[in-house]
This record gives structure tokens, sequence and C-alpha cells, in this order.
């Protein structure tokens, strides 16, 4: 009875030592996929970072005036030209179209 016992003890210390090997290299493995996950992280804030700025000069004013007259061949209205729409509070009613006056005594 007494060697069964301690073989018994034998084989469950071999198990516990199996296991807390286990349970370490698992532990390692975590510590590594963490650590890769953090150095993915910090990759991905500098690229959101740098997009964020991009997008930011992409929608500048600046930027939307070139590419409207250099790219697109727009140019500023000409005041003369332009032409007001005023509605007058009907709903759904006709819309008065004026176009704008040169002040009296202006040129055209």
């Amino acid at each position: 009875m007494e060697k069964v016992l301690r073989l018994l003890v034998v084989f469950g210390i071999i198990g516990l030592v199996f296991v807390s090997i286990q349970v370490r290299t698992r532990c390692i493995e975590l510590e590594a996929s963490i650590g890769k996950a953090r150095i993915q992280k910090k990759a991905l804030l500098n690229k959101q970072r740098l997009l964020m700025a991009e997008r930011e000069k992409l929608l500048s004013l600046q930027r939307v005036r070139y590419v409207a007259t250099e790219r697109f061949g727009l140019q500023e209205p000409d005041r003369k030209k332009v032409v007001f729409i005023v509605e007058d509070g009907l709903q759904n009613g006709p819309v008065n179209v004026t176009s704008y006056e040169t002040p009296v005594g202006g040129k055209d």
C-alpha cells in the first residue's frame, strides 16, 4: 500500500510540474502576443494621426479653392451675373428670381 501511495505522489508531483510548465509557457505566449498587439496599436495610431492630418490638408479651404480653379477650371462668380432667389413665404408657391443690379451711376 505504501508503494502505491508513493507512486501516486510521484505521479502527482510530475503531473504538477508538467501543468506548471504548460501554464508558464502559455503566459509567455500571451505576453508575446500582447507585445505584438501593443506594437501594432502604436503603428495604427501613428497611421491614424497621419491620415487625419492628410484629411485636414485635403479639406482645407486653400486646397479646395486650388482644385476648383486649377483642376476644374472654375472661377469666382462675377457680381453682375449673380442671381438671388427669394422665397415670398408661400409654401410650395412660386419663387421670385431677381438679378443683382448695379447701383445708380455705377459701371456694368
